[in-house]
Formats: structure tokens, sequence, C-alpha cells
């Protein structure tokens, strides 16, 4: 999220709001009294309380994003399978009540149905870091036998991550980077 409070105040209420009310019976005026903001602040950067929580999950990839980008640092660093699934980890475990919170009120599925799609972004902004990349490469990319087997990987990560959320002895991001990596 940007330098502007405003959005991650009306974030952080929604959130603090689940701890009280069913998703379902939360409304954007019941996020802007909370927040102590007005309404039309509210719908000035969300349409929607869905919007919100893309909002949440796009800032829970942006940090993953980042993460990565930490950890390689300079360009002669080579990222293998591990440091990445250890930077997920790390990032899913440092989040792990905001994961249990959105999995309680039953709104993973924004993760889920768009996981790959945003875990191709963080590639693409730690990869290519800021470059710009072309409609066709995007479209070659997003056509071919390679994206399947992408795509097929990242659903098995997200499965894992879910089932890791709730375990009473869940195990640390080091030993789920190890359990990925035997995959």
């Amino acid at each position: 999220m940007n330098n502007n409070p405003a959005p991650a105040l009306i974030c952080n209420t929604l959130l603090n709001l689940l701890d009280e009310l069913q998703y379902n019976d939360i409304t954007m005026s019941d996020i802007a009294a909370a927040a102590f903001v007005g309404r039309r602040t509210c719908y000035r950067y969300f349409s929607t309380k869905d919007d919100i929580v893309r909002a949440i999950t796009d800032d829970l990839m942006d940090k993953l994003a980042k993460g990565i980008n930490n950890v390689i640092g300079n360009e002669a660093y080579q990222l293998g399978f591990y440091d990445v699934a250890l930077c997920y980890f790390q990032l899913m475990e440092d989040n792990i009540d905001l994961l249990r919170k959105l999995k309680k009120a039953k709104l993973l599925h924004f993760i889920a149905d768009n996981f790959e799609q945003m875990i191709l972004a963080v590639a693409m902004k730690t990869k290519y870091r800021g470059m710009s990349v072309s409609d066709e490469l995007m479209n070659a990319v997003l056509h071919s036998e390679k994206y399947y087997e992408f795509i097929f990987k990242v659903a098995g990560f997200w499965r894992v991550t879910v089932q890791w959320i709730d375990e009473p002895d869940r195990r640390s991001a080091e030993t789920m980077a190890q359990i990925v990596c035997k995959f």
C-alpha cells in the first residue's frame, strides 16, 4: 500500500471487524464508522469490501516480492527453489494471524482464486526487477506448456500452505521449505 494511511487504516479496520462480525454482515458503512473516516473516504479507495480484501492479499504478495528481492540483494546472486520457498513460508509465518483470520472468515479464496497470477506477478517483480515485460512475452508465457506446469506446482504449494496454517504444532518455515523441496 502507498504512503497514504487511509487505505491501510481501512484494511486494518475490516480485519478488526472480522473479530466481531461475519464478513457478510459487515458493510462499507460499518468499516467507515469503525475507522472513523467518512463513507466517501472509504469509497475513494475501495468500491467494495471485496476490494479491501484484495488489497490486503495484494499487499501480502508485494511483501513476498520485497522479501525475495532482499535475499537476492545483488544481480549476481542465483536464487534457488529453497530460497524462494523459505521466503514464502517466512512471510506466511510472519502473517499467520492474518491467514488464520482470513481462513476463519472463509476469505482465503481471495488468495486461492488468483494464487498463480499472484505468484507470477511476484516472479515478474523479482526476476525482472521492475523492468517492463511486453504483452507479447506475457501472452507467450500464459499459453505455454511450462505455464501449466507452473500452475500445477503452485496449486500444490497453496494447498500445503492451507494445511500448514492450522497445524497445532506448526512446523517452522525452514522445515516447510525443506519439505516442499523434496517434492
